[in-house]
Formats: C-alpha cells, structure tokens, sequence
C-alpha cells in the first residue's frame, strides 16, 4: 500500500474571502458564533481544521484550536517581557540602553541603542531575540565567541536610523541578524562580481 503526503497549510479566511462558488465568505464578526449550515461561509469556519486562521475586516486576529468550533482571539492572553521558553511579543515602546563595551537587553524585546561607545558584548535572555534602533552610532565589533556578525563575519559600523535583531544563543553570545541601514538597504562588503559569476 503506498503512502502519499498529505498537503498541510494553515489558510487564513476573511470576510471576502472566495468559496469555490465565487462567492464571498460573508462572515464578518466573531467566528465561535457562527451557526453550521446557516451559510457556505460559516459553514466553512465551522468545519475548518485546527490551526486555520480568521481575520475580521476590523483587524481582529483568531486562530481554531479545537473542534468542532473554538476559536481564540491572538493576542488575547499576551503579556509584556521575555524569559526563557516560549516568547510571544506584543507592542512594546523601545527601551533606551547605552552603548557600551558590555550591554545587557533587559526584559522589553525593541531596544533604542544610544551613544557612540563599541559594543563588544550584548548580553540577555539565552533563545530570545531583541531587535534595535541605533540611535547616532557605534560599532558591533564582530567576535565569533561573543558577537557573531552573521551577515559580515566582520565588525559592523552602525549610523542612526539602522535596525537589527540580537539572538541570544546563550545569555553571553549574541548573533547579529538582519542588519538593514536606516536607508532601508542591507549590508554589502567588499562585493567583487565578475562576468560570468553567479550570486
């Protein structure tokens, strides 16, 4: 007997989402109070699987998490801060920090990095990751052992405006990812493209 793969996707509906009928889901309020059978639309939302994915025309985000129909508001049950284990993040207003040799990223996850002291090493929550704004500029001087730059493999010089997320691997190495400029552009060092070459 031969075993095939089942496809699996989480599908995310909204009220004008298109059922096979062309038609329109319809469906614009709280999906626990739709009715099985009342329409197509509900219907659907009634007898979707676990994980699909429901989002009102006024933003409100909901997930399926047990049959035949419970759905939970995302976000409904968030708290501020991180620790170890699973993170979710909420809208948090950056935190200032200091630049300087050794930082620490406390308990919010956006960071305004101010001053313009290197930082060598940036502290925090083992398996958490931060994401920062430079204030004027400094340098994230690149250590394998303590600061990996992933994107370099080389010291970054920041300028204002710039933006990157720190992975804490342990809570004393950190991992520089997604480093993009306040231009909007990402880093390119030392680029040498020849005819021919491949990238």
């Amino acid at each position: 007997m031969a075993i095939s793969e089942i496809e699996r996707r989480v599908i995310l509906f909204k009220p004008t989402t298109t059922l096979p009928d062309d038609s329109q889901l319809g469906w614009d309020a709280d999906p626990n109070t739709v009715v099985n059978g009342n329409s197509a639309g509900e219907s659907l939302l009634y007898n979707c699987p676990l994980g699909n994915q429901y989002i009102q025309s006024t933003g409100e985000h909901w997930r399926k998490t047990a049959s035949p129909n419970t759905w939970v508001q995302s976000g409904a049950s968030l708290t501020k801060g991180v620790s170890t284990g699973n993170v979710q993040q909420v809208d948090q207003a950056e935190t200032s920090v200091a630049s300087a040799t050794s930082i620490t990223l406390g308990t919010t996850l956006n960071h305004l990095i101010t001053g313009t002291t290197a930082i060598e090493i940036i502290n925090g929550v083992a398996g958490v990751t931060n994401h920062c704004r430079v204030e004027t500029g400094f340098d994230l001087v690149h250590s394998v052992s303590s600061l990996a730059c992933l994107q370099t493999g080389a010291t970054i010089t920041t300028e204002a405006g710039d933006t990157f997320d720190v992975y804490h691997a342990t809570a004393t190495m950190a991992q520089i990812r997604n480093y993009v400029s306040g231009s909007g552009g990402g880093i390119i060092t030392d680029l040498t493209v020849g005819i021919g070459d491949n990238f």
